[in-house]
């Protein structure tokens, strides 16, 4: 129960500034002359807008998740996943990757594509020249792991960052629209599908590995 009204109160801290933002920006842009320069203000409440969104997104995927909402799920190839999501990337950091072929999970392929997005794009703000993502097998699980060579992530802190709304201040200087919640919904999707987010130990940088159980033989469990 008090972690269900710390995350209301979070939640409702969060959402006020940017709509508060929107409205004052909106009732400026209505006052001013109609030879104003308006572009400005109207970019700003745009800015606000974007972060209501994926404040607004975000909350909607955590409450899918608390409340277990289904959804259908297929064995999903790591490899060909990784590949398609890299492909989708805009960033000005070059990502390595090192996918072994055949490694198959089952589970919802746009939720395995939220996890690795979320993971890709932290990575792409704290990278200082590269990413590097590999899919392997390892027993009788499948491992994702995404590492960039940024600043890393201290080891009494590694925990604190699957927390919602929590962010350190690195994050807050590098993204200061990000909403705290990507890493936390790519945890509890892991979960889900009985594995686990976590990060390890690198000599660089921040090294989150994510594991997923095989599919045994290749093909759907009976």
């Amino acid at each position: 129960m008090n972690r269900e009204r710390r995350f209301v109160s979070d939640a409702s801290h969060d959402l006020r500034n940017p709509i508060a933002g929107l409205q004052t920006r909106l009732e400026v842009a209505l006052g001013e002359p109609d030879d104003a320069d308006w572009k400005p203000m109207v970019r700003g409440a745009l800015r606000d807008t974007r972060r209501l969104n994926d404040i607004v997104s975000d909350l909607l995927e955590l409450a899918r998740l608390d409340a277990r909402t289904p959804k259908p799920v297929e064995p999903v190839d790591l490899a060909a996943l990784v590949r398609r999501e890299v492909g989708l990337r805009a960033g000005d950091v070059p990502i390595r990757m090192r996918l072994e072929p055949g490694v198959v999970v089952r589970a919802n392929p746009v939720r395995l594509s939220r996890v690795l997005g979320n993971l890709l794009g932290n990575a792409e703000r704290h990278a200082e020249s590269r990413i590097e993502v590999t899919v392997a097998r390892d027993g009788g699980d499948a491992v994702v792991e995404v590492l960039d060579d940024g600043s890393g992530i201290p080891e009494e802190a590694r925990e604190r960052v699957f927390e919602r709304f929590a962010r350190l201040s690195e994050s807050r200087v590098r993204d200061p629209q990000g909403t705290g919640l990507g890493l936390p919904i790519a945890r509890e999707i892991a979960e889900i599908y009985g594995g686990s987010l976590r990060i390890a130990d690198s000599r660089a940088g921040a090294r989150f590995v994510l594991r997923l159980p095989l599919i045994s033989g290749g093909g759907p469990p009976r």
